[in-house]
């Protein structure tokens, strides 16, 4: 924490810079429902900031999707520069979804009553070029768009159900079938795996022999 805060002057600005940009580029995107940064216009808080931190505020930027909780998965997905982690302040950009991780015990109509709605991510902005990060952000946004059209179109022409990434196969049980999981599940962090419940049993029953 101390060698953290004897730097943090520095890397302060670019932080501010970085936030401020990504705030600018997601209030004008009309895939976002809202954005919640003190350093824009019309944010409950832009005068306080104003007066207080005419520097810059923070790197944190707050935002919700029109798409609801999948478009807000789909963007985390599709980000190439952040990295997924609770961090603030960090060299590196990263993401959250607070409804799938720190708030995750809660249902939806839980995290509406205590501000956090479902499709809200929260981006901390790192130490990155101002420009490859709004690229990646905006990136990011269209991948989301672009499937959310495609998604649509398929089912305008009735040809059966949207994939939804909440579902993950269970060839295990008899007949296959499938298991919804809460939140954001493997496929979501890019992670590449089956959930069957035969190879975790001999899996668990192999590291439970070499531990004796």
């Amino acid at each position: 924490l101390n060698l953290g805060l004897e730097s943090l002057h520095v890397r302060m600005p670019q932080h501010c810079k970085n936030g401020q940009a990504a705030a600018e580029l997601l209030q004008a995107h009309p895939k976002i429902r809202f954005v919640r940064y003190p350093g824009l216009q019309g944010d409950p808080y832009y005068e306080l900031a104003q007066k207080y931190m005419p520097n810059g505020t923070c790197g944190v930027v707050s935002f919700g999707f029109e798409g609801g909780r999948a478009a807000a998965e789909q963007f985390m997905k599709s980000l190439k520069l952040a990295q997924i982690a609770t961090h603030v302040a960090d060299a590196r950009t990263c993401v959250l979804h607070p409804a799938n991780a720190t708030h995750r015990q809660m249902n939806d109509e839980e995290l509406v009553a205590c501000g956090i709605s479902p499709d809200m991510v929260r981006l901390s902005c790192g130490l990155e070029a101002t420009d490859d990060l709004i690229a990646d952000v905006a990136q990011a946004l269209e991948v989301g768009r672009q499937r959310q059209t495609s998604a649509d179109r398929l089912d305008d022409a009735g040809h059966g159900h949207r994939r939804h990434s909440h579902l993950v196969r269970r060839d295990a049980e008899p007949g296959g079938g499938f298991e919804q999981l809460g939140g954001l599940v493997a496929d979501d962090l890019q992670v590449a795996f089956l959930v069957d419940v035969g190879v975790v049993a001999i899996h668990q029953l192999q590291i439970g022999r070499a531990s004796c």
